[in-house]
């Protein structure tokens, strides 16, 4: 008699899922990326200061019975914050460029006159300094 597989609750398969080797290889049977699931979802280094959240939300979705929802739910989630930071950074280079002090003036004729010129560009590009403009005030 053949033993039956084993009958498994989601978050038990995804329990063992977690724990797997996942490995893609080239045709030749050279493993060229290999991860454990648990590994990635508990990686703080490629996220930065905000892989350090993210750990509870990583235990979060290890730990519940229903991970694909919580995967789901987090992921759209994520999504929102990254839209979030997208409008935020768009309006602040927005903001940036109406407040960026650039030298005066067209380029000289006089060659004297044009490298001091040159160089308050080039100090300009390296070192941005801003003006916010008075109310009522053209940037």
């Amino acid at each position: 008699m053949t033993p039956s597989p084993a009958t498994l609750t989601m978050s038990e398969l995804f329990e063992r899922f977690l724990a797997m080797r996942i490995e893609t290889r080239t045709g030749y049977g050279k493993v060229i990326r290999s991860f454990s699931p648990g590994d990635l979802l508990h990686d703080q280094i490629s996220l930065g200061p905000l892989g350090e959240g993210m750990a509870q939300v990583a235990d979060d979705i290890c730990s519940s019975r229903e991970p694909d929802f919580e995967l789901d739910e987090h992921i759209d989630m994520l999504r929102a914050y990254a839209k979030t930071f997208e409008v935020v950074l768009a309006e602040f280079r927005a903001v940036e460029s109406d407040c960026r002090i650039e030298p005066d003036g067209d380029e000289p004729a006089d060659p004297a006159e044009r490298k001091v010129w040159e160089e308050a560009w080039e100090d300009a590009k390296e070192n941005p300094t801003y003006r916010i403009p008075a109310r009522g005030e053209a940037a």
